[in-house]
């Protein structure tokens, strides 16, 4: 109690203090019984003090404007060179892969409030470049959508100066040198994609060797002279009497040769077998069903997503009627579907079955979260 009275009386004194009148600094009591000498030398003393706090003020005012204006002259220059390095690229001075061709069609984008069919759209992107495309629905209505792409990750409808991202994001795959479609994606970014398809293709000639290591090795067959009949040579047991009639580059298995009447064919050996276990990336597919919203049930639209190993992403799986967010994730080879965390023995874990590689479907009658039977689920490798 004590300490505590000690600590308001101290308090109370500091407030005092601070209110007492002050003239050049020097409090009224004080400066009352001052000779003029000095208050002249207390008045100078101020100003003294004074001119030296403003001077200050202004010192730290003008390194903080040249601090502020070397940081805007960096973002100029950084966003000049950004710019000549999107312009080389363009004219084909890139790196293979540096410039894609994207086009989206099929399913909604929202306009003004509303999902409503757009126009298909298709526009290049360079590695460092953000860009805005118009979008058109497909009674006039206009929108724009931002993306970016950096080289490594294709950003669609993206929300412009936010910190946090809310675009759908495509990982660069090396497929998309033949094209590669990504049907029913949707998004929650200010455009909020439903089942809209996105086509990635990466534009220019790929460099000279690029997949030599992928081709398949060569046996070469001396051609048998006419008038022998064409003989069914194994590499490995040549007859020690008679010379040999195939002549075969080192492999890592011996070819099988078989007869035919024409010819004489080598049957190549499987150089890459199929991993025994999980694949690294999946595709899952929900090709029908019911989704649960308010009390009624109403049939789901199919649609499929992708997912990495160690993947967790929140879809939105639209019905006829109103739409569920849930998350579906591939965690140590095993895929969970709308899991409800904390909950042992999730209804809709899904271990891994080589059967994945070509394509198995499973009966899912509940999940955890009771919003969603009878879905018919597609799992495949990719």
């Amino acid at each position: 109690m004590k300490m505590w009275f000690l600590a308001s009386l101290m308090f109370l004194v500091m407030i005092v203090a601070g209110c007492t009148a002050t003239i050049y600094g020097v409090p009224q009591d004080r400066w009352d019984v001052m000779s003029e000498q000095e208050r002249i030398a207390a008045m100078d003393v101020y100003r003294a003090r004074q001119a030296a706090l403003q001077e200050r003020l202004r010192e730290q005012a003008r390194q903080r404007a040249i601090a502020e204006e070397a940081r805007r002259a960096q973002e100029v220059e950084a966003a000049r060179l950004q710019q000549l390095q999107i312009d080389a690229i363009y004219r084909g001075a890139g790196t293979y892969g540096d410039l894609l061709r994207v086009t989206l069609y099929d399913g909604m984008l929202k306009f003004y409030g509303a999902h409503k069919p757009f126009n298909p759209i298709s526009f290049k992107i360079a590695a460092g470049e953000a860009k805005s495309v118009p979008v058109v629905s497909q009674r006039g209505k206009r929108a724009t959508l931002n993306v970016s792409y950096d080289g490594g990750n294709l950003l669609l409808d993206e929300t412009p100066r936010s910190h946090r991202s809310r675009a759908t994001s495509l990982v660069f795959d090396e497929d998309w040198e033949r094209g590669k479609a990504y049907p029913n994606l949707f998004g929650e970014g200010p455009l909020e994609m439903r089942g809209v398809t996105a086509t990635v293709e990466i534009l220019g000639t790929p460099p000279r060797g690029r997949h030599a290591r992928r081709r398949p090795q060569v046996i070469v067959v001396k051609e048998q002279p006419r008038h022998q009949e064409p003989q069914v040579v194994v590499v490995k047991e040549q007859p020690r009497h008679q010379e040999p009639q195939v002549v075969v580059k080192p492999q890592p298995a011996a070819p099988v040769v078989k007869k035919h009447p024409a010819e004489s064919r080598p049957v190549l050996p499987r150089n890459h077998p199929e991993p025994a276990g999980p694949p690294a990336r999946v595709t899952v597919a929900f090709k029908g069903g019911k989704i649960k919203l308010r009390g009624k049930t109403h049939r789901l639209i199919p649609q499929s997503v992708d997912l990495n190993s160690g993947e967790v992403r929140t879809i939105t799986l639209q019905g006829k009627k109103g739409a569920v967010k849930l998350q579906v994730s591939y965690l140590g080879g095993e895929i969970q579907i709308d899991a409800q965390p904390g909950k042992k023995g999730h209804k809709t874990k899904l271990g891994f079955d080589p059967g994945w590689r070509s394509g198995r479907t499973y009966r899912v009658e509940d999940t955890d979260r009771n919003r969603l039977e009878g879905l018919d689920v597609l799992v495949l490798a990719k």
